[in-house]
């Protein structure tokens, strides 16, 4: 399968691009069979009790779920991978891009950034959400899942391009984090390690686009919001909303430790 690393933002020295060569594939419930007729099961993996790990198999047997699992494979986990893990790489400075081939900060690292840089003024909270709110009406049941992205960059389906993805990167960041306003700003990542790479003073319009890739990420690798918009089905998962709830956790006064603990439930 092709790779794709494109580049959406660089600035002070750092490079943002949006990739599919993250090595954490999650698991696929984009199976649908919306019309219940009998199906053979997709499942490929299973949950081996007596040494609590998880075995790859082919179950087949047949069932009406409207997604395609049997009664014995209901659980996320039960599905097959997704072909690719799309991610939004972050290449530090004096860093390759072979370096940080990996490099996408987790949403708690970028949430902390820009709620400490919003602080408790009026004006940043209220561009900051608008900016959110616009990522969600962007994104959200429109970018596909990440095997159908994948294909969608082969050729191979329809639907919205990872470019179309960079294209709306670029554009949000623009609109709220403009250069010509915001280049040079920066936010203090000195405390922020990760991989063991230190992230260090980081320019703001680098951590907004990375808030964009990784709520659009998020969606894909995880997600079934589109796939069941499609087939008249309710979401299964919290899709683009998971990170959010950290984000608007955060903004109401919880810690990170509290908003983490809170969304993993």
């Amino acid at each position: 399968m092709k790779d794709y690393d494109k580049e959406v933002l660089r600035e002070d020295g750092y490079t943002v691009e949006l990739s599919n060569e993250g090595d954490l594939k999650k698991h696929n419930p984009n199976f649908y069979n919306p019309n219940k007729e009998t199906v053979p099961c997709v499942a490929e993996w299973e949950h081996e009790k007596t040494s609590n790990t998880w075995k790859q198999i082919s179950c087949k047997r047949m069932t009406k779920s409207p997604f395609c699992v049997c009664s014995n494979h209901k659980s996320l986990k039960n599905y097959p991978l997704h072909e690719k893990d799309w991610l939004g790489r972050v290449i530090l400075p004096g860093k390759t891009r072979e370096e940080c081939r990996t490099w996408a900060l987790p949403h708690h690292y970028i949430t902390r950034l820009l709620v400490g840089w919003i602080g408790k003024d009026a004006n940043r909270s209220e561009m900051v959400d608008l900016f959110i709110d616009e990522i969600i009406g962007k994104l959200h049941t429109k970018i596909p899942d990440a095997t159908t992205l994948q294909k969608i960059f082969e050729g191979k389906s329809q639907g919205m391009h990872p470019d179309e993805f960079v294209k709306i990167t670029k554009e949000l960041t623009d609109a709220y984090f403009p250069e010509d306003k915001f280049g040079g700003v920066l936010l203090d990542g000195k405390r922020i390690k990760f991989k063991k790479m230190i992230l260090g003073n980081v320019p703001i319009r680098v951590i907004a686009s990375s808030m964009v890739l990784a709520l659009g990420c998020e969606e894909s690798n995880r997600g079934d919001a589109r796939g069941c918009l499609l087939n008249g089905l309710e979401p299964r998962y919290a899709n683009i909303f998971m990170p959010l709830g950290l984000y608007l956790l955060r903004r109401k006064g919880a810690s990170e430790s509290e908003a983490r603990i809170s969304i993993r439930g």
